[in-house]
């Protein structure tokens, strides 16, 4: 397997006007490998893909029946519903399976995983939350360079931003910052 190093060098030598077979033998790659290194667009090993989806010799009858003791559980009080362990022996027992529990597993997960929500949305109501967070900045004074704490606030709707220069990152320094903030933004 070619690596982003391997990459790299292949490209090099390629570059500075090696054969393929003269950069396979030293590196130890075949030819096949090596030209796919030159022809990459970006200059890195592409991710594998899949040239058919995944096959479940053994469990690929009991699929249907699966989805079923799913479709089921969506109407069953929570408690109740099925874990894949529990489906497994049922098929077992019920319908003769004969696999393992693994390919079971993965079936379960990949359809639960599937009907996941994969968002929360999160609204603001104008003028109500604002966002407060020290940092230091290094600040030219007369007398030199020297880094002072900085308070930042930010409404999160309008992300309109608030900076004052502390003395410290203690508390009355926070309470005075944030009443500076809300008074200047009134």
């Amino acid at each position: 397997m070619l690596t982003v190093l391997d990459f790299l060098e292949i490209r090099k030598a390629h570059a500075a006007g090696d054969s393929i077979r003269s950069i396979a033998r030293r590196l130890g790659h075949c030819q096949k490998s090596v030209s796919c290194a030159i022809r990459s667009q970006t200059g890195e090993p592409q991710a594998y893909k899949r040239t058919k989806p995944v096959g479940y010799p053994k469990l690929g009858a009991f699929v249907a029946i699966i989805d079923q003791i799913l479709r089921d559980d969506e109407s069953a009080p929570r408690k109740q519903r099925h874990h894949a362990k529990r489906i497994y022996e049922r098929l077992k027992a019920e319908h003769g399976y004969g696999g393992s529990y693994y390919p079971v597993r993965r079936y379960v997960a990949s359809l639960r995983q599937s009907n996941r929500e994969t968002f929360m949305r999160i609204d603001h109501v104008p003028g109500r939350r604002m966002e407060f967070d020290f940092g230091q900045v290094q600040v030219d004074y007369p007398d030199g360079r020297r880094t002072t704490d900085v308070l930042s606030g930010v409404w999160t709707l309008s992300n309109c931003p608030f900076l004052i220069a502390l003395p410290s990152q203690r508390t009355e320094s926070i309470l005075e910052g944030m009443k500076s903030a809300f008074e200047f933004f009134g």
